[in-house]
């Protein structure tokens, strides 16, 4: 693997620069074992936003891979967590930097090529190089963690067995939504119509280019790109990765809505006990047969090793699994990937905690996309209009082609019989050649005097 994407003079002509970013919080588990697995895949830049996080993370984190990748890390402290503004902060950074590509992730989720002989760089290189469009869909697929993981580490991907397939026919409101086939967007920054302009909306799962919503993601009717009929990428998605994760939820309102039933109106204990529920429901059995399908009544789990691959790939490469912060051993292949026969520093770390521009920007940000949210309902409204208006002049063409193909049938039957009757003497006198127009009623006329004359022969009989 080429090194395509580092911050120095020794950048190619021509290279793709890449950008990863995440939004993160209470996030130390799993986080550098996140950063390990993109750098593996070439990721050079990485852009993070630490909520409400200890500055101690970001510097075991820089400290352990700031050898191998750029960081710029910001810790951000405001009491509303307002991802999307975050991250299209850290988008406009990664724009100013140079970057050409923009990969947003949370802090559960491994992207990677569905050739895994592949890496994730080459897909993107690849992508923005032959001008294949301004954005790629990369759908998520969920994995169960086993029932015992009180705490998560590198070592529980090995045993992540199995994923979720949804049956066919099951409605999106009789699922949780953590087990809907979502999308994430990834989008170029540059050298594309608009560039300047693109944000992403709904924390980081769709894209929004000017007044255009490029990509809606939704599973139904995507619009802009169309859904293909196969994927250069996926995502690995951990929706709960631990029991001490599940009962200390990030967000309060979304772990209620994806909770195993309703939570409303409960007590601390009771919301302890729902989110202990949920937990057990939705987490494998530790003994669980890895060779073997399990169904439910919405979902199948499938047995599937894309996690134990992953965390195996990095072992192999030279990272420590068993380090919580995933340092690199000694001379391992990752680290000679990287290194500079100079001497000089490859890579350059920037951390900045409770930044008042960052922080104003976020909040500046977060107008701007109030606004962008008001644009995207505005135009899906008119989309749906759009959509009704031309079913409805689509079922009245229907509606108006079948009475002319009964008009025309009943016409041809019509005919049909006329020429019958036509083709049958009455009498003798109806052999007569055909009359003219002006006397097309001589037959009928003739007949009624006919019928008159014998009625009074029989009379004076």
């Amino acid at each position: 693997m080429t090194d395509d994407t580092v911050r120095t003079d020794t950048v190619r002509s021509g290279a793709v620069r890449i950008a990863a970013a995440c939004v993160c919080k209470d996030s130390a588990d799993i986080l550098p074992l996140l950063v390990a697995h993109y750098i593996r895949h070439g990721i050079r830049d990485f852009y993070i936003a630490f909520h409400g996080d200890d500055p101690a993370v970001s510097d075991a984190l820089v400290a352990s891979l700031g050898g191998l990748a750029n960081f710029t890390v910001f810790h951000h402290n405001n009491p509303i967590f307002h991802q999307a503004a975050i991250t299209n902060m850290l988008l406009e950074l990664a724009r100013a930097d140079g970057c050409d590509v923009f990969v947003p992730f949370d802090s559960d989720e491994f992207y990677e090529p569905t050739d895994t002989s592949r890496s994730l760089v080459d897909v993107l290189h690849e992508w923005v190089t032959q001008g294949r469009g301004e954005q790629i869909l990369v759908p998520m697929y969920n994995y169960f963690s086993p029932r015992d993981t009180q705490r998560f580490t590198s070592r529980t991907l090995a045993r992540m067995t199995h994923r979720i397939d949804m049956k066919r026919g099951i409605a999106k409101d009789d699922l949780n939504s953590r087990f809907w086939w979502l999308y994430k967007s990834i989008s170029r920054l540059r050298d594309i119509p608009k560039a300047s302009i693109t944000n992403v909306v709904i924390g980081n799962h769709q894209t929004l280019r000017g007044r255009e919503d490029v990509e809606r993601s939704v599973v139904d009717t995507p619009r802009e790109p169309t859904l293909p009929d196969e994927f250069d990428l996926v995502i690995r998605h951990i929706p709960w990765r631990s029991r001490e994760f599940t009962m200390k939820p990030l967000l309060m309102d979304r772990a209620l809505i994806t909770s195993v039933r309703s939570g409303e109106g409960l007590n601390d204990a009771q919301l302890a006990q729902l989110f202990a529920d949920t937990w057990d429901a939705y987490t494998l059995d530790p003994d669980i047969d890895p060779m073997r399908t399990i169904e439910t009544e919405t979902y199948f789990l499938v047995p599937d090793s894309a996690c134990a691959r992953i965390l195996h790939a990095l072992d192999e490469v030279g990272f420590d699994i068993d380090d919580p912060w995933m340092r690199p051993r000694p001379n391992s292949a990752i680290t000679k990937l990287t290194a500079r026969n100079d001497g000089a520093p490859t890579y350059v770390s920037r951390v900045t905690v409770d930044d008042p521009g960052f922080d104003a920007g976020v909040l500046a940000a977060n107008v701007q996309l109030t606004r962008a949210y008001q644009e995207r309902d505005f135009h899906r409204d008119r989309w749906e209009r759009r959509d009704e208006r031309i079913k409805r002049l689509e079922s009245r063409v229907q509606r108006l082609t079948e009475q002319r193909d009964t008009l025309r049938k009943n016409l041809a039957r019509v005919l049909a019989t006329r020429a019958e009757r036509q083709a049958v003497p009455v009498i003798e006198t109806l052999e007569k050649p055909s009359p003219s127009p002006s006397r097309k009623w001589a037959p009928l006329a003739i007949a009624r005097r006919l019928r008159n004359k014998l009625r009074r022969v029989r009379t004076r009989s």
